[in-house]
């Protein structure tokens, strides 16, 4: 690890987050604030009193080691690495881990597990972000998602330890977006108000301050700040804004209600509740565990490397001040160990902190000593009075110390029979197409319950002749009945799941040109389900599904000219007039994807882009 503390004489990041083993072998996180970091002291101590709040033994926060202020270090213990690590790791044919959508999903739901649980302790993180969630594998080489931990919290406030500082953030920064408007309005005006105490109003950014305005900030302690007044909101806001991000890249989905809900999803999570955001995280997570997720799972086969962490928070540079820059690259290189007085240093704060957690756990053993008392009271009193007397307080003050039972307990059931994959993806799709045969498909596992009633009997037989009617038309060169016996066979529907038949099924019916084939089709070798992943063919059955005017296809097409993938050129341009032809058939996945391509495009693009839309016309 490098000794970053007496490097001033080249650029270091303004906080840098590193990797390092203790001498048992535990892996440890050392965050590192620059020379010039201002109020470092109190930012490190805000932070060790956030963690502390955990009492080393949270599920979801890393275990807090030690702090020292005078070389600007605070230690923590977690097993893994950073997200943000991960997306730069390839897997075989992935990019990244979690470039299915399964397991981005999987992954989705944990963390928003972990900031449910986190506000439970009346903590407001502020700042979640891949650099500050740490994953682990577990002992089969797959992602462990109940091992995940945050490293991080730096900008995090309680009740119980508000903010007495203005945040160090800067609100204008383009590496800020993950901020929601609530955030960047807080920062904003308690930065306002400093202004107003240090009597420099007209000044906008730290590095138009003085030194005299900037020296303040050091001893100035401000009791009453917005940034106190943040709630859950701010850290779902900020996890469906790195979601989106993450999606925009290469993502294989499941199934078509992955590609239409999930954008949705992130979309919702970025928005107020009267805007039609999500009143609390135990509604996104129905939300989320609805969805069917593929229960195999990638086997990791290979790690990220141990190079310094990016820290993505956007904080202000200081102009006068040549080695506060802004952030680590990857290729950052770190000595293979510390320094003999960095380690010291390590050795007096993780004393300091076991002294600390050995008195605690003296407090903790004398309350536990009480409450035993107590509990001992309450039985024999309970003995004289009927069982059921106490039976309703104590199941309800057990639901309010542990998580409730919404994310773990949600069983999969639910999202196999309330919302089958393929119920209403898209307007277009064949479930629509051909409604009749695929309700009929459908009820059919619900009638097995009850299978002794003669209505169960009737409903099967009827399920048994529909689907011989569908397989004799599909025989016969039907490419509806085609299709939607392929559908049958890919979600099991009356017959065992046979991906391999599907694409059979699909293939026939794409070689007549029918446009929800050939879509299905594309799909299946884009995401490599029956048949061997295959980009160019992929492009090839959207591109034939898209100039039909087929909105799956439109879209899937759009997705491949955005990231240049099954041959053809990356482009702006031809992205954004796909998407836009499906956004026009109400594709929900497709009108998200354009109002973010909008705004990474010129006007002289969108101009182009627009033009050419009008000029193409669909083909029947």
């Amino acid at each position: 690890m490098s000794n970053l503390a007496d490097s001033s004489s080249q650029a270091v990041a303004a906080v840098q987050l590193e990797k390092f083993l203790s001498s048992k072998n535990a892996e440890r996180w050392c965050k590192i604030l620059a020379p010039s970091y201002p109020a470092s002291g109190y930012w490190l101590c805000q932070e060790a009193r956030i963690l502390q709040e955990f009492n080393h033994a949270h599920p979801f926060a890393a275990r807090f080691i030690g702090v020292d202020t005078e070389r600007r270090i605070l230690v923590t213990e977690a097993p893994g690495f950073t997200l943000s690590q991960w997306l730069n790791t390839p897997q075989g044919a992935l990019d990244h881990p979690f470039q299915r959508s399964s397991d981005l999903l999987r992954l989705l739901m944990a963390i928003c597990r972990i900031a449910d649980a986190i506000h439970k302790k009346n903590v407001v993180h502020c700042g979640l972000r891949p650099d500050v969630i740490c994953i682990n594998i577990d002992n089969q080489r797959r992602i462990d998602y109940e091992s995940i931990r945050i490293i991080d919290f730096g900008s995090a406030h309680s009740h119980q330890h508000p903010l007495e500082k203005p945040l160090f953030l800067d609100p204008q920064q383009t590496r800020a977006d993950y901020l929601s408007p609530s955030f960047k309005q807080a920062v904003n005006k308690d930065w306002a108000a400093y202004c107003q105490l240090v009597g420099e109003e007209h000044k906008n950014n730290w590095q138009e301050f003085s030194e005299r305005a900037r020296s303040q900030y050091d001893l100035t302690l401000m009791p009453h700040l917005a940034a106190n007044q943040l709630d859950w909101h701010t850290d779902m806001f900020s996890i469906g804004y790195w979601f989106s991000q993450i999606s925009l890249r290469r993502i294989d989905y499941f199934t078509p209600a992955h590609q239409e809900q999930l954008p949705k999803i992130l979309n919702r999570m970025q928005k107020s509740v009267w805007r039609g955001g999500y009143r609390s995280f135990d509604n996104l997570l129905q939300d989320l565990h609805r969805l069917e997720l593929d229960p195999q799972a990638p086997v990791v086969d290979c790690l990220p490397q141990h190079s310094s962490v990016s820290y993505l928070a956007a904080v202000p540079t200081t102009l006068a001040n040549p080695e506060f820059s802004i952030g680590a690259t990857d290729t950052t290189q770190t000595a293979p160990a510390a320094s003999v007085a960095y380690s010291q240093s390590l050795e007096i704060a993780r004393e300091s902190a076991q002294r600390k957690q050995r008195l605690r756990l003296g407090a903790a053993i004398g309350g536990a000593l009480l409450l035993g008392f107590a509990a001992t009271y309450l039985l024999i009193n309970q003995q004289a009075t009927p069982d059921t007397e106490f039976a309703n307080p104590a199941t309800d003050s057990g639901r309010i110390e542990v998580q409730p039972p919404l994310p773990d307990a949600a069983p999969t059931a639910p999202a196999k029979n309330a919302t089958p994959p393929e119920s209403a993806p898209q307007p277009a799709q064949p479930e629509k197409a051909a409604e009749p045969a695929t309700q009929n498909g459908t009820e059919t596992p619900v009638a097995s319950d009850t299978k002794d009633t003669p209505a169960a009997a009737s409903s099967t037989a009827n399920a048994d002749d529909t689907l011989a009617a569908l397989r004799r038309a599909a025989e016969a060169g039907d490419p509806a009945a085609q299709t939607q016996l392929g559908l049958a066979y890919r979600n099991g529907k009356g017959v065992p799941q046979d991906l391999v038949e599907a694409v059979k099924w699909y293939n026939r019916a794409a070689e007549k040109n029918h446009a929800e084939a050939q879509a299905y089709l594309g799909f299946m070798y884009m995401t490599g389900r029956g048949v061997r992943r295959n980009d160019v063919e992929a492009a090839k059955w959207h591109r034939k599904a898209a100039e039909q005017g087929n909105p799956l296809g439109q879209y899937n097409l759009g997705l491949m000219y955005l990231h240049g993938r099954g041959g053809v050129e990356t482009s702006k341009v031809q992205a954004y007039l796909w998407l836009k032809q499906a956004a026009e058939q109400n594709n929900g996945s497709a009108q998200v994807q354009l109002a973010t391509l909008s705004q990474q495009m010129s006007k002289a693009e969108q101009q182009e882009a627009q033009k050419l839309a009008a000029s193409v016309k669909p083909r029947r």
